[in-house]
């Protein structure tokens, strides 16, 4: 199949899964019963996502435009381990590897395993042609490269089992904030959303503000009230509790609201349920400390811009466009390169 042909295909699935259908209604069910922290609200806005972004034909022309998907030599196998911390996660993997004209093994996270299987299904009934494309599998066998995305454990494990091959891996990565004295409590509002969509379990989370030095913190409590609901939630709840009762055991100082728990530190990634901050001077100390932790951040969310760093304004993050790749590895190119 051709560059043009995927763009059809993929902007009619996007369609597919725009209308619905009893098959998706079902995966959602099964999506929320098998994993506590996949609420309906997150699943709807995962799929709304990969729609507005992945499957537009307007955005699949510019994107499949830089490249020359047509001109690949030859067909590898391509393994793709899902990760399982939001759902659909592992989507845009699957969609870069058929793009390309390769076949796609894909291992499913036992956190995700119906939606995804779910979309590719849609999938197949629209196009009966692209079924030989891809393969859902318990076990990896017969790859020829691996795209695989966990934990920190799991990149060992990775490397050990998969390094040999041509690779992608990810492991933990978290995003930050950094809010101005100017910021209004819509800006700010839009921050916490960061913080609070998908419970803070994927990467483009915030898991870390930077504020003014004499910025006063009340105003982030006001502006999470809007999230309120979350606290409502048994397995967030829970976590909630235990970090209270933990740093209160241990009289660590602390801000909280009985939604979440608001710690200065000048570490990076927080516990669920707790959101890190840290004061700053000038916007140039912060850039120069962000830098240092780039390996380790996915998104940096302002308002404006800040000089040497990309950023993203708060409320845009958990959409990204089909050429905002994770951890800024361009998977096309990649796919690419590895049939040459």
């Amino acid at each position: 199949m051709t560059k043009d042909d995927w763009i059809e295909i993929w902007s009619e699935l996007g369609v597919r899964l725009q209308m619905g259908s009893d098959q998706m209604t079902l995966a959602k069910l099964q999506a929320t019963r098998n994993n506590p922290w996949f609420t309906a609200d997150h699943v709807d806005n995962a799929i709304e996502a990969i729609v507005d972004n992945f499957l537009q034909k307007d955005k699949l022309e510019t994107w499949l435009g830089k490249y020359n998907v047509d001109q690949v030599p030859s067909s590898k196998n391509v393994g793709i381990i899902c990760a399982g911390n939001i759902p659909l996660v592992g989507f845009q993997d699957v969609l870069c590897t058929l793009s390309c004209g390769h076949r796609a093994l894909i291992k499913c996270s036992h956190k995700d395993q119906f939606l995804i299987t779910a979309v590719f299904d849609e999938l197949g009934q629209l196009y009966p042609s692209t079924k030989s494309q891809f393969e859902f599998v318990n076990r990896l066998s017969g790859h020829d490269a691996v795209i695989a995305t966990g934990s920190n454990n799991s990149l060992r494990y990775f490397k050990s089992y998969f390094g040999h091959l041509p690779h992608i891996f990810r492991s933990n990565r978290t995003s930050v904030g950094v809010i101005r004295k100017e910021d209004n409590i819509e800006t700010l509002t839009k921050t916490m959303g960061e913080v609070f969509l998908y419970f803070g379990l994927g990467c483009r989370n915030i898991s870390k503000i930077y504020v003014p030095r004499n910025f006063d913190l009340n105003n982030i409590f006001e502006a999470s009230q809007h999230y309120a609901a979350y606290s409502l939630h048994s397995k967030y709840r829970n976590n909630f509790i235990y970090h209270t009762a933990l740093f209160q055991m241990n009289h660590v100082v602390h801000l909280t609201n009985d939604l979440f728990i608001l710690l200065e530190s000048e570490k990076l990634h927080s516990p669920l349920s707790v959101l890190y901050y840290e004061r700053y001077d000038s916007l140039e100390s912060v850039a120069n400390e962000i830098d240092k932790l780039k390996q380790e951040i996915q998104v940096v969310y302002s308002l404006n811009k800040i000089n040497g760093l990309d950023t993203i304004v708060p409320g845009e993050g958990q959409k990204p466009e089909l050429w905002d790749y994770a951890d800024k590895v361009d998977v096309v190119q990649w796919l690419i390169d590895i049939s040459n």
